[in-house]
């Protein structure tokens, strides 16, 4: 029989954003870092791991004068790098570009600094694991990776993962956490202390840690990780080592890397189990503590990837690409997806930084944005006669689209008394006129102007013309938007659905499907769009709280109770605010607690979905505030978008990006997001979780010794109350004034057929409208710069090459299907590659003049590097 190998590895636990801010965590490791390379020194047998690079970079820059010291132990193996990426993210709420930009950032920089490649991924403490990570890593050179939470029970510790995609990586995920290698030595542990131990006893606990990791591992290899937050190296652990050698001559003992320790494993991985999938959900009240964090990344995560598109076709146009600005961005983003973070999971003094940060960001982007725009529109064939003033409406995504836009013009003409909108044809488009200002004559002052903008090309724009009228043309269109308002009795309607309103609550008791002829909805139970207040004493964790605040995980399918405080018991006002060829707006007005509401429901003559907008002024506490929209389907199938992809998932709440969808193969619904992650479909309920008011991090009982946890969790539910040892502040109970924004999209056949995803992204991502001059221009009045020739691939990144003057397309397949995509660039194409994620060749292909194509695999990210001509 060989020996047991233990494999002992020293590492920390870096906190990005947590308790405290970056600043304060920063001082704290980077102690420790002066700490480790002097120890490197003294003791040659030690190793280190090292995972983020974001206190890296910052120890480069504020101590030059070790930063060689740090060459020298990298260089010699005594340091090595294990992949978090720039920061440690959470896995399931940011969308997948930014997990690859996470990963991407950290291996250039340490292939910039240090000449290496992190060879392992590194989620030690991620709360669920995404199933497009095994792809993500693999084509960022990693091979190997280490993950804690969010397994089944009966995972063993090393196993390949697969991903949705097909792609397995070899991982391990540590059956006793980050710390099961970390020898108590008297320090204080948040709330607790533990006890300090000679060598015998360290010993001892290293040998209770192999026992307990030694029952999962399917091999005869032993992981203990030699660490914790924020831990400083344990210099006495390499004299534990060598007592420990003594006494067990059958263990082969070494303080080790990840890495060497994977060489071991990979010596059996022809015998290890696949587990397919996501390793989700765990902590599900984190999808909605905190939400305006959760909104904003969204938000300017989509901003983000528009402003590279444009500053990229800018540069190509002859400006110059703002790639130091477009860096700054990106790492406050990352810095804010650092998993604590992003999960909300911070005291009010992090969130105010981290809520800086997002306005920093948003900022530069704005400011790139309109300079990206100004260029582009400066070369734009504007000509027009008359009062006709020239707007240009962009499309930022890789499809020609339709969907509604505004303006707002102001008017010094006394004939004003009215709009109109040509297309760049000439040709008069519908419009109607909101937030009207006129002169003391009856002449528009100053006027918002709303139109449908159709086709506009794909990655690409289209001009209108808006001009003074004198009289109002909204009545000679024919419009399919119908509006009833008799009686108290609402009912909106346009080619694709008919909407009726409880008369009490204005709440939706019905929404026909005029195309299939089909009631979506069923509200014998609930009505639609109604929101549920329901307590929720928990943590950020978990829904209503937990003793264990680490791993417990509360049920996941809960439906809300009827007899909770709803706006089905609610006598609210409401109105028709808007009705013309465009669009229809209906808004209830009412209260709900302590809070006051507003919701406004929105439907197009020409999109097909249904919009609503939620205003929220909470001032209730300790609530959770739910959407519901019970549908007429059962026993369907239901699907949640993830980054870069897209999974079947069981009934309950879990994190989901842009989309949810319940269908069965003839027909079904999807629910939109924009930014509200927490999800779910019980039964034949489809739920968006729009916030949680709670202000306690962890709970436990008020009685610390554990033989008392089963007493202290009775007492605990007999008397409603907990003892909160961590408290967020009185910002976390999110008393103030919050807008939801979501959308309902039912659909012939499943959401493939639907493209629901494409549908997900127009809401998420609107077109763009810049008001101009006439002038002259080289570029026509419609235009595409890039579109992607494919049924089911999405475009992600548009942007100059890290390496070189190349440009870089990259796009995922939505679907699961394999197929072929086609690209139609605005330059010649001089040569192209596919590449991994870090632009490195893979493979050449053909090029015909200002186009390629492609084969895609299922859910497959593609990268692509060409040589295009400026």
């Amino acid at each position: 029989m060989s020996k047991l190998r233990v494999f002992i590895v020293p590492h920390w636990h870096f906190d990005a954003l947590w308790q405290l801010s970056f600043k304060d965590y920063f001082k704290i490791t980077a102690e420790n870092l002066a700490d480790l390379l002097e120890f490197l020194k003294v003791e040659p047998e030690f190793r280190f791991n090292i995972d983020q690079t974001v206190y890296v970079e910052e120890f480069a820059k504020r101590y030059p004068e070790l930063f060689e010291e740090f060459r020298r132990a990298v260089k010699e193996g005594l340091i090595e790098f294990v992949c978090s990426g720039y920061t440690q993210p959470d896995s399931n709420i940011p969308s997948g570009e930014f997990l690859v930009r996470n990963i991407v950032l950290f291996q250039e920089y340490i292939e910039r600094e240090f000449g290496v490649r992190a060879k392992c991924g590194w989620f030690i403490d991620v709360y669920g694991q995404s199933g497009q990570l095994p792809q993500i890593f693999k084509k960022a050179g990693v091979d190997y990776f280490v993950f804690w939470r969010g397994v089944p029970d009966g995972l063993p510790s090393d196993f390949l993962w697969e991903g949705i995609d097909g792609t397995r990586i070899l991982a391990h995920r540590t059956p006793k956490g980050y710390s099961s290698g970390y020898i108590p030595e008297g320090r204080r542990r948040y709330f607790y202390f533990v006890r300090s131990l000679d060598e015998d006893g360290a010993v001892e606990f290293l040998e209770g840690s192999v026992e307990g990791v030694k029952r999962r591992a399917p091999t005869e290899n032993i992981l203990l990780l030699n660490g914790d937050d924020f831990s400083p190296p344990q210099r006495f652990v390499v004299r534990v080592v060598k007592r420990w050698r003594e006494l067990r001559r059958n263990y082969d003992i070494r303080i080790a890397t990840a890495s060497e320790y994977f060489e071991a494993v990979r010596e059996h991985e022809d015998k290890l189990a696949v587990y397919k999938g996501e390793f989700n959900p765990i902590f599900r009240g984190t999808y909605s503590a905190r939400i305006e964090i959760k909104k904003t990344n969204r938000r300017l995560e989509n901003l983000y990837l528009t402003v590279e598109k444009y500053a990229t076709i800018a540069w190509l146009l002859g400006g110059s690409y703002p790639g130091e600005k477009l860096e700054k961005a990106l790492k406050l983003i990352l810095m804010n997806q650092f998993h604590d973070a992003i999960n909300g999971e911070v005291v009010d003094e992090v969130y105010d930084e981290i809520m800086e940060n997002f306005r920093t960001s948003e900022k530069i982007l704005e400011e790139v944005l309109e300079e990206s725009l100004e260029a582009i529109v400066s070369l734009i064939d504007t000509e027009a006669d008359g009062d006709k003033i020239p707007v240009v409406v962009f499309n930022p995504l890789s499809w020609p689209r339709t969907d509604v836009v505004s303006v707002e013009v102001a008017f010094a003409d006394p004939r004003a008394r009215s709009v109109r909108v040509l297309d760049s044809e000439g040709r008069e488009v519908p419009c109607q006129t909101t937030r009207v200002s006129r002169n003391p004559d009856g002449s528009l002052n100053m006027v918002e102007v709303v139109f449908t903008a159709e086709k506009v090309p794909a990655l690409g724009y289209r001009v209108y013309y808006i001009e003074p009228a004198e009289a109002p043309s909204e009545d000679k269109w024919y419009s399919s938007i119908r509006v009833s308002e008799r009686e108290g009795e609402f009912i909106l309607e346009n080619r694709f659905f008919r909407i009726v309103f409880d008369t009490v609550s204005k709440n939706i008791v019905s929404i026909y499907d005029k195309e299939t002829g089909r009631e979506i909805l069923d509200t014998s139970r609930y009505q639609a769009n109604a929101l549920f207040m329901e307590p929720d004493y928990g943590t950020v964790c978990n829904i209503n709280g937990d003793i264990d605040a680490h791993q417990a995980v509360t049920p996941i399918k809960d439906l809300p109770s009827e007899t909770s405080l709803n706006t089905s018991k609610c006598a609210p006002s409401g109105r028709v605010v808007e009705k013309g060829p465009v669009r229809a707006v209906f808004i209830a007005r009412g209260r709900l607690g302590n809070s006051k509401y507003s919701q406004a429901i929105i439907i197009y003559d020409r999109v097909k979905r249904i919009d609503f907008i939620t205003e929220v002024k909470f001032g209730d506490e300790h609530k959770r505030l739910r959407v519901v929209f019970p549908v007429n389907i059962r026993e369907g199938s239901i699907w949640h978008e993830i980054p870069y992809g897209a999974v079947e998932r069981g009934e309950g709440e879990y994190p989901a990006v842009n989309w949810i969808d319940f269908s069965r193969k003839d027909y079904g619904v999807t629910l939109i997001n924009r930014g509200i992650p927490g999800n779910s479909v019980v039964e034949n309920v489809m739920m968006l979780t729009l916030l949680r008011s709670i202000d306690a991090m962890y709970l436990s009982a008020p009685i610390g010794e554990l033989r008392l946890i089963k007493l202290a969790k009775s007492y605990l539910e007999k008397s409603g109350r907990y003892f909160i040892y961590y408290e967020m502040g009185p910002k976390a109970l999110e008393k103030g004034l919050h807008v939801f924004e979501y959308s309902l999209y039912p659909h012939e056949k499943t959401w493939r057929e639907a493209k629901s995803y494409k549908m997900a992204l127009e809401f998420n991502c609107p077109l763009i409208v810049v008001k101009t001059k006439k002038h002259k221009g080289v570029l026509p009045r419609e235009y595409s710069f890039l579109s992607l020739d494919s049924p089911h691939a999405v475009l992600t990144v548009l942007k100059k090459s890290s390496k070189g003057d190349g440009v870089l397309v990259r796009f995922y397949e939505a679907e699961g299907t394999a197929g072929e995509a086609k690209i139609v660039f605005f330059r010649k194409i001089v040569s192209a590659y596919k590449t991994n994620l870090l632009e490195e060749k893979l493979e050449s292909l053909v090029v015909s003049d200002r186009s390629l194509s492609v084969e895609i695999g299922p859910f497959e990210i593609v990268t692509i590097s060409m040589r295009v001509e400026k």
